[in-house]
């Protein structure tokens, strides 16, 4: 077998699919893991078509929320072509963990109308959090510490040095906002009192007991902008930490080493009567720069922001239109520029050649790239004589014409350097030189 390099016209556009043209569903809010639509099969593909994805997920959280929030592992997911109504592709499991394990591999090996789809997006069904996490890298992907931080300039020198899940917690797939009021009192939060509830042998039994306290911050759910949604909050102190007379001055706001949990209305149940369920835990500790300084609590304005990843759910849905496949005028003339000769020299008796004729290739040849769909090449000698002229009048993804170095009567031409020129109706002209040597 022999494979020849052939470069598309000058000015031909291969068909693609615009990562960036992808076009999302307003209601739906995944966000991260990767994914890909690329053109695998530029014969098959259907240019101009436009096509359509959309998910299933298993409904956790729509059962343990009451219905309250739509969202779950995706379990599914189906492609249709708009334009035609055809289905290119249907993948249904029934729970996430077999979506993990047999989907992307389907997909892996599957070419659908020419195109090839890849997706890993962050589900999981073998742990507590279900593939959610928290977003801790810039929009390049490298690990940073800016999630710490609170999202304006603050003299406070409080930062959270973690976020994570304590006991039964839920990971919400939500963005949530730390939002600092103007005094203590602008809003409430629970916290746990002790509460001598007996004795025994004269010893007191204490009791934890939730209260509702004055505070000066909330938390909100602004995974939607435009629909933000209050949260009920928790926060609790560690008060092993408080130096003398802080404990006062403490209350009602965040201070160091306190904990600040997520609250969400769940399903009432006789082991939760109340019917409240607790997420993400913020902990906030003091810069460890100023250990030995006096705490700075968060001031009236300020705002802590953090984002998670989560997997698409049935509120996701994906568009795209496979493009390109055309040639175009203008894009040729700027790429004429780049019509060269291959192999440039070109060396008789190569040993990389064979003395044999090949596929129709010939032993001694050299190619003219890049071109244009229709041009004339002509081909001269050091002082000007021309040696030969080729038409090229071919289809617009082929951009590549032989020479087999013979002149227009027929003999091979001689060592030396030669120029060639190739012009194109209505575009530039490309000059250009290359060598044959012994």
């Amino acid at each position: 077998a022999v494979t020849v390099p052939v470069e598309p016209s000058a000015g031909w556009i291969e068909p693609f699919v615009d990562s960036l043209g992808v076009e999302r569903s307003p209601s739906g809010f995944a966000r991260g893991g990767k994914w890909s639509i690329r053109v695998y099969n530029k014969d098959q593909v259907r240019v101009g078509n436009e096509y359509e994805i959309t998910f299933d997920d298993d409904r956790w959280l729509d059962g343990v929320s009451a219905g309250h929030y739509r969202w779950g592992s995706t379990r599914g997911v189906k492609c249709m072509n708009l334009t035609s109504k055809d289905t290119v592709f249907y993948l249904m499991y029934d729970n996430a963990y077999l979506f993990r394990q047999h989907a992307y591999t389907e997909l892996e090996k599957s070419l659908y109308e020419g195109l090839h789809f890849n997706f890993n997006f962050p589900i999981k069904e073998d742990d507590d959090n279900r593939g959610i996490t928290i977003i801790k890298t810039d929009k390049y992907g490298r690990s940073t510490n800016q999630w710490k931080r609170w999202q304006n300039n603050t003299p406070c020198n409080l930062r959270v040095e973690d976020i994570n899940l304590t006991g039964t917690a839920y990971a919400l797939p939500f963005d949530f906002e730390v939002r600092i009021g103007d005094y203590i009192g602008s809003d409430s939060a629970a916290t746990f009192v002790p509460v001598v509830v007996d004795t025994i042998y004269g010893k007191p039994i204490i009791k934890n007991v939730e209260i509702q306290i004055p505070v000066n911050f909330s938390i909100w759910n602004v995974t939607y902008p435009n629909n933000p949604e209050k949260m009920k909050a928790l926060i609790m102190y560690d008060k092993e930490t408080f130096r003398d007379g802080e404990e006062e001055q403490m209350q009602g706001q965040i201070w160091d080493s306190s904990r600040v949990s997520v609250r969400f209305p769940v399903k009432v149940t006789p082991q939760n009567p109340r019917g409240i369920g607790q997420s993400w835990t913020l902990v906030f500790n003091k810069n460890q720069f100023e250990k030995d300084k006096p705490v700075i609590p968060p001031q009236p304005g300020d705002v802590y922001l953090f984002r998670t990843y989560r997997n698409p759910t049935r509120d996701d849905t994906l568009r795209f239109v496979v493009e390109g496949k055309e040639w175009d005028k203008g894009l040729a003339q700027e790429k004429m520029r780049n019509i060269y000769v291959v192999p440039d020299p070109y060396v008789v008796a190569s040993n990389l050649q064979s003395i044999y004729e090949l596929a129709g290739s010939t032993q001694r040849r050299v190619d003219f790239v890049n071109l244009p769909p229709k041009c004339t090449i002509r081909i001269f000698t050091a002082d000007g004589k021309q040696v030969r002229k080729i038409d090229h009048d071919v289809p617009e993804d082929f951009g590549r014409q032989s020479w087999d170095l013979t002149t227009e009567d027929g003999p091979e031409v001689a060592f030396g350097m030669y120029f060639f020129v190739v012009e194109a109706e209505g575009m530039d002209t490309k000059r250009g030189k290359f060598a044959i040597i012994k």
